[in-house]
């Protein structure tokens, strides 16, 4: 039976609508070091608001360009087992490791290798630390690629059959350059459970986004977007509105600019998430 969404949206008066609906989550690439910069107030933001709303919020945890070298870096968990995120991961948010593909490009040894790193205690430093899942950055759309993030996504698995996992392309589209038949959109809507279908600026969201032709896949994964240098909480707003009416299951709408919108808390912080609750989404049919 044809379903329809409803964005129910209110932007300005801080109604609530039903509250039997669904609600979408932010998630917050937090690709500050707590220890300096932007990362203290990035890192104490997100844990305060972790800790007053844990089911609007996923964070995505990026030590070193992914997990780093050695055990992780004490400003996030010291040998105690304490710091920031010991804080976080307490108030029962999902985190998600960050591992890099570079499109595919990367050998999958090399990938898997970090992948590890999350589920090894040695990496934590002896503490018992439970990531929910994986968050994989530059992530190729080439349909010949579905079988190298099939085995990333059975990687994972095996170490925890429970994980949710990411995948950011950047874009909703698939391509096929090399023509190949085995795989098809519909396998690559599936590999993961989550896919970044929008990253990029505030400016082009309203007319730059193309709904994923393999969204009514079945099983086919969830949807997020990324919204950058967004410049004032009024098109913050808007570009809420926009992701939600889209079927945004993750979302994130920052003010910051490139190179890296990601290190510091949006300008807008408190307006975004005491909007996020008034964004839910009703089935218009049964």
């Amino acid at each position: 039976m044809m379903r329809t969404m409803l964005c129910c949206l209110m932007l300005f008066a801080g109604a609530m609508c039903d509250a039997g609906a669904v609600t979408a989550r932010l998630l917050v690439p937090a690709y500050a070091n707590p220890c300096c910069g932007n990362g203290p107030v990035m890192w104490s933001g997100i844990i305060a608001f972790a800790a007053a709303q844990p089911k609007e919020l996923g964070v995505i945890f990026n030590p070193a360009s992914g997990p780093g070298g050695g055990p992780v870096d004490t400003n996030y968990l010291n040998n105690a087992g304490q710091g920031p995120l010991a804080d976080l991961l307490a108030t029962s948010v999902p985190v998600y490791g960050y591992v890099a593909t570079t499109y595919g490009a990367k050998t999958l040894a090399a990938a898997q290798a970090e992948i590890a790193q999350y589920y090894s205690s040695t990496y934590w430093r002896g503490s018992t630390v439970h990531l929910s899942g994986v968050f994989f950055d530059e992530m190729s759309n080439d349909l010949a690629n579905v079988a190298y993030y099939r085995s990333l996504r059975d990687a994972v698995r095996q170490l925890d059959a429970n994980a949710y996992i990411i995948g950011n392309p950047g874009v909703g589209a698939t391509v096929n350059p090399s023509g190949q038949v085995v795989y098809t959109g519909d396998d690559y809507a599936t590999v993961f459970n989550a896919l970044l279908v929008y990253e990029d600026y505030e400016s082009l969201f309203a007319t730059g986004y193309t709904v994923p032709a393999w969204t009514n896949t079945s099983g086919a994964a969830q949807l997020a977007m990324f919204v950058h240098t967004t410049p004032t909480e009024v098109r913050m707003r808007v570009a809420m509105s926009h992701a939600f009416s889209r079927g945004a299951a993750w979302l994130y709408v920052t003010d910051a600019i490139l190179p890296n919108p990601y290190d510091i808390l949006p300008g807008f912080w408190t307006a975004e998430i005491t909007l996020l609750p008034e964004l839910i989404f009703v089935d218009e049919f049964e």
